[in-house]
């Protein structure tokens, strides 16, 4: 057994039906981050440890690598120990998990990284206060989703008014959205791929008309591309909106015409 005493060091632990792979990312104190190793055809669901012995020591798995647990198939549930301590989400952790539908995220998660969640079929989200933040929409193509909100008290991110989005607070710019999210008029801007539909499949269980107020200025780019479903795009008059980005409604072929604000 390897004596881990530095940055990067490794350990595969085997569960039974999967194996995950824990390395090193801070020694005093003792953390790691926590990877796929081989997981069985057959298995849903996957438990994340709060802790890894390497080489003879306890670690605390606080964070879960980029795409640490991408591209798994049949997984449709990934559990964490009650006590855990998961203060990161690495980018694209779980991207195109396309069974993955129950995911809880840890109350102690602070990070979440870009695309971290990108083309899961979830349903549900709820961001903890714990999250401080979020990398370009860790839930981007997730176009089951129906439900979206944050947690009461988070200091950096709203879903103000029930509104079925992420908003970071500060900037008032809205970072996901789903179907069934209505755009508050608070908002100023719909930040880069926030309503992007599901590129790989196609999916139109999606967005299918969406209302902008007239206090966005800026939709980002990608923002509502791949909305292979959406029909009816309305500006709400007395428009204010600046700009609009590159590809902001890229393979939107349901959409007959847009009436761009002066």
């Amino acid at each position: 057994m390897l004596n881990a005493q530095s940055v990067g060091d490794e350990s595969i632990i085997d569960y039974g039906n999967y194996s995950l792979k824990f390395t090193v990312t801070s020694v005093n104190p003792n953390e790691c981050e926590v990877y796929k190793d081989d997981i069985q055809s057959y298995v849903t669901s996957i438990t994340i440890p709060s802790s890894a012995v390497i080489g003879g020591n306890e670690y605390t798995v606080t964070s879960i690598g980029e795409y640490g647990f991408a591209f798994l198939y049949y997984v449709t549930t990934i559990l964490f120990e009650s006590d855990s301590q998961l203060v990161t989400i690495g980018a694209c952790a779980f991207h195109q998990s396309n069974e993955l539908i129950n995911f809880e995220i840890p109350n102690s998660v602070a990070h979440i990284g870009e695309y971290a969640f990108c083309q899961c079929p979830l349903t549900n989200i709820e961001i903890p206060n714990s999250v401080i933040s979020m990398g370009i929409n860790p839930f981007e193509g997730c176009t089951s989703l129906e439900t979206i909100t944050v947690e009461d008290g988070n200091q950096y991110y709203d879903s103000r008014n029930d509104c079925n989005a992420i908003i970071e607070t500060a900037t008032n710019t809205l970072i996901t959205g789903c179907k069934n999210t209505i755009i508050p008029n608070t908002v100023t801007s719909i930040g880069s791929c926030s309503f992007m539909g599901n590129s790989l499949y196609y999916d139109t269980n999606h967005l299918t008309s969406i209302e902008i107020p007239n206090s966005v200025t800026t939709i980002g780019e990608w923002a509502f591309s791949y909305c292979t479903a959406l029909t009816d795009v309305i500006f709400e008059e007395n428009s204010q909106l600046d700009t609009i980005g590159e590809w902001a409604f890229q393979y939107c072929e349901s959409i007959n015409s847009i009436e761009i604000p002066n």
